[in-house]
């Protein structure tokens, strides 16, 4: 019986574990053939879905610094444009016709009818000829401005002067400054330098002298336009100060004195010597330190002995024709007077006036300013 029994037991042993091992193998077989076929299992899918574990860290965490921006730049203002007029002096006339004298720019100062008349008169335009005139029809060009720099339209073949045909010759290509070094008629004698020993021959018509001659014409004619103009002005404003316009002209109309208690004063001896005046009344501004002193005439004293010191280019005492009156003005931050001066000298066309300005501090000329405009 005993046998019997243990028999079956081992019967039933052997059976389940080959039925455990058939799964194991079949479990085994599927799987490879899902690899193959590319399925997943369902455990397969949890598993990819599950969240990912992040390894603890090691350690704190270095801190990273965030990228450097570079930091913003404000933009630099872009420098105010140059707007500057045309200068009075470069106004540009009809060369057929007389010039006529153009306004100043700038507020005129208002006298009475017959103040301003008189100004008028005492000091007129000059009267010049058209440009075309002034150079006899372009066939007398003034020596005085040879040798002058021009350009020619068409190329040139310079040669040595006074050389025969053999000579080594030079080209010079067109709108390339030259000069001018000699009229002939209606031809220029023309060479590439100042000092060069190589000359050619060139209509007049094919360079631009006509323009260049033109605009130093009208520059010496609009200067002196311009100094009338500005005689006229300062004598307004001396009568307007309440001195003579100009000497021997008429006073403006004395203004009626505040009533004030008559008292007698000692009469003071009169004296030989010129007037030294300095304002027409009013206080004197500290800020700008005492007016200046200007003789009867209106000469003003420091300018003119700085004028005999040769401080002014070009200028001499006996041709200066006019004083302005000196005027509160800014230089270079610092506050001065400063007082227009009128003066003649030589240009391509005789002597024409040239304006300058001095700046004066303390009865002394810190700078004197020829002026363009």
């Amino acid at each position: 019986m005993k046998g019997a029994l243990t028999a079956f037991f081992i019967m039933v042993f052997v059976s389940g574990a080959g039925m455990g091992l058939a799964y194991t193998l079949n479990e085994d077989v599927k799987k490879n053939i899902d690899n193959l076929l590319g399925y997943t299992t369902t455990e397969e899918v949890a598993q990819q879905n599950e969240p990912e574990q992040k390894e603890p860290n090691q350690g704190p965490e270095e801190p990273t610094e965030p990228p450097k921006t570079p930091a913003p730049q404000e933009p630099k203002p872009a420098p105010p444009p140059m707007i500057k007029g045309p200068s009075y002096l470069d106004f540009k006339h009809d060369p057929d016709k007389a010039p006529v004298p153009q306004p100043l720019r700038g507020e005129i100062i208002k006298v009475p009818a017959p103040v301003e008349q008189a100004i008028v008169r005492q000091y007129p335009f000059k009267q010049f000829p058209s440009l075309v005139n002034a150079v006899d029809q372009w066939k007398r060009i003034p020596g005085k401005i040879l040798p002058l720099e021009i350009v020619a339209t068409k190329e040139i073949l310079f040669k040595l002067a006074n050389s025969g045909e053999e000579a080594v010759t030079l080209t010079h290509e067109p709108q390339k400054p030259l000069f001018a070094t000699l009229q002939r008629g209606n031809m220029l004698v023309v060479s590439p330098h100042k000092t060069s020993k190589y000359e050619a021959m060139v209509p007049l018509f094919q360079t631009n002298i006509k323009d260049v001659v033109g605009k130093l014409y009208n520059r010496n004619v609009n200067a002196s336009f311009r100094h009338t103009l500005k005689l006229r002005n300062a004598a307004r404003a001396r009568s307007c100060g309440g001195m003579p316009a100009f000497a021997g002209g008429p006073s403006p109309a004395p203004t009626p004195p505040a009533p004030t208690l008559a008292v007698a004063t000692p009469s003071r001896p009169s004296t030989s010597e010129a007037p030294v005046m300095r304002k027409p009344g009013g206080p004197v501004d500290p800020a700008y330190g005492p007016m200046p002193r200007m003789d009867a005439k209106g000469a003003v004293l420091c300018a003119a002995a700085s004028i005999q010191k040769n401080e002014l280019r070009d200028c001499q005492l006996q041709f200066v024709q006019r004083w302005g009156v000196p005027q509160k003005a800014t230089l270079g931050g610092k506050k001065m007077w400063v007082v227009e001066v009128g003066y003649q000298v030589d240009s391509i066309f005789g002597r024409f006036p040239q304006e300058a300005r001095a700046y004066i501090r303390n009865e002394k000329v810190q700078k004197w300013e020829v002026l363009d405009d």
